[in-house]
């Protein structure tokens, strides 16, 4: 929701949750220049940095250029990413704290302390999908800092 709005609005949203470089091939900075070339793949034409000459081409792939933001997971650490720039030195992916929550729940529990509890396997998980999505459309006007544009990636999105 963009800072002072009231209803959220869905936007195209991207996710890249993983960037693999055959260790023959390492070294070189392949992953890292083929994220930047992504950067001007997923964002609208003219909301980035000139994109550099020394690149070669704009990448052109049709269907894509919506984006109003990326999420991308990371396994290295925030600073790789960000040298995933947009133009020659614009940081690429920033580290935001998502404000998740996460739910620890053991393997060895004891069933006693799971009383009450029911066991969803991928199906039933799947199943909440659209229920969560409403209750998130719902609630995210009321939550957060009104001043900021405030996202949520939905679980049926």
């Amino acid at each position: 929701m963009p800072p002072g709005a009231t209803e959220p609005q869905e936007v195209a949203t991207y996710g890249i949750a993983s960037v693999y470089c055959q260790p023959q091939h390492r070294g070189k900075a392949y992953p890292r220049h083929l994220l930047s070339l992504l950067h001007y793949v997923l964002a609208p034409e003219g909301s980035l940095p000139p994109f550099p000459a020394e690149w070669g081409a704009p990448p052109q792939i049709p269907g894509y250029g919506d984006a109003a933001f990326s999420v991308l997971y990371s396994d290295v650490g925030p600073t790789y990413y960000s040298r995933c720039t947009k133009g020659l030195s614009e940081p690429g992916w920033v580290n935001v704290d998502p404000g998740k929550y996460v739910y620890a729940v053991k393997a060895d529990t004891p069933a006693a302390s799971t009383e009450g509890w029911k066991w969803l396997d991928m199906n039933e998980a799947h199943a909440m999908e659209p229920e969560a999505s409403r209750r998130i459309r719902r609630d995210l006007p009321g939550v957060g800092d009104k001043t900021k544009t405030r996202v949520a990636v939905l679980p049926d999105g």
